[in-house]
C-alpha cells in the first residue's frame, strides 16, 4: 500500500529496488497495469515513478493525502 524508507537510507538506491520488486511482482501476477497515488511535496519519488515508466493521470486521487496520481501500463 505504501512505499517509505527511513531518512537514513535514502539516496541508496533502496527504492528503485523496491518498486522494481513491486512491479516484478505484478507482472507475475499478469496484472495489465499499476497506478498510483502520492503527493506533489515528494519530488524524489515522483522522479522515480517517472524513471520507472509512470504517466500522470487526469484523475483525482482518492488518498485524502494525494494530489498526484499516475499508471504505468504492463501489458
Amino acid at each position: 500500500r505504501k512505499m517509505y524508507l527511513a531518512r537514513e537510507v535514502r539516496g541508496l538506491g533502496l527504492g528503485k529496488r523496491l518498486l522494481d520488486r513491486a512491479l516484478a511482482f505484478a507482472r507475475g501476477k499478469r496484472y495489465a497495469r499499476v497506478e498510483l497515488e502520492t503527493a506533489s511535496v515528494l519530488e524524489r519519488a515522483i522522479a522515480l515513478y517517472a524513471a520507472a515508466g509512470f504517466r500522470p493521470l487526469e484523475r483525482r486521487p482518492s488518498a485524502c493525502r494525494c494530489d498526484r496520481a499516475f499508471a504505468l501500463e504492463l501489458a
